[in-house]
């Protein structure tokens, strides 16, 4: 059975709660520690069976910070992952805050990211669809 995707934004990706210790999900079996992060090889990151989300820590090691998952974040009944930029717009009833264009230096082709600071979302597109999507609890006060 795969895992629950749904967003709660700023709360929670299905069972997986922002603020969670990491411990709480490991000792149940949710999740397991990545073989690889390839993102941050320095930094731990653990993931679901079915390696549809991969869940980061915060700078103590132990708590939830983040999700990211270029296959599935349910919104609103709503799969993000795939949607076109106006899809996208139109489902979250918002405009991205910030948006950049970056250069993808491992397959070397430019991408869109968009910024949702209001919603803790952040969104990478290629082609004008999503292919990436990464969620926080919003609290960027410390940053």
């Amino acid at each position: 059975m795969s895992i629950d995707t749904t967003w709660i934004p700023k709360k929670s990706v299905g069972p997986i709660r922002f603020g969670d210790p990491i411990s709480k999900h490991l000792e149940t079996g949710l999740l397991t520690p990545s073989e690889f992060n390839t993102d941050h090889p320095d930094e731990p990151s653990f993931e679901d069976e079915d390696d549809i989300l991969s869940v980061y820590l915060d700078d103590t090691g132990v708590i939830v910070a983040s999700i990211l998952t270029d296959d599935e974040l349910v919104f609103n009944d709503i799969n993000l992952v795939g949607l076109k930029s106006g899809e996208l717009a139109s489902t979250l009833s918002l405009s991205p805050d910030e948006t950049e264009v970056e250069e993808n230096v491992v397959d070397e082709v430019d991408e869109t990211i968009h910024y949702f600071y209001e919603l803790g979302l952040m969104v990478w597109l290629r082609d004008d669809h999503v292919y990436s999507v990464a969620v926080d609890d919003g609290d960027y006060e410390d940053d």
